[in-house]
């Protein structure tokens, strides 16, 4: 992960992983023992955010591909909510 990235969870339950893949390409998420309903993602670099509502039995998100604009050294924020499996 590159030095200048910050990703933080708030969620104290089942594990979380996020992923940004090397070269800097894009920011998201997955999750194992949670079944999440949406996710926002916050730049808080920009000021900017998006909420993406995750389809039943997906496990995974990308908050680029959504319409958040992220650049290196930004401050991401990501908040997951769902149903603990």
């Amino acid at each position: 992960m590159p030095q200048n990235l910050l990703l933080m969870s708030i969620y104290t339950g089942p594990t979380l992983t996020f992923t940004a893949p090397i070269p800097f390409s894009s920011v998201g998420g997955s999750t194992t023992g949670l079944d999440v309903r949406f996710v926002i993602c916050r730049n808080f670099t920009t000021g900017d955010s998006v909420r993406i509502f995750i389809p039943e039995g997906e496990d995974s998100w990308d908050c680029e591909a959504e319409g958040l604009e992220v650049f290196p050294g930004d401050i991401i924020f990501m908040l997951e909510a769902g149903i603990a499996e």
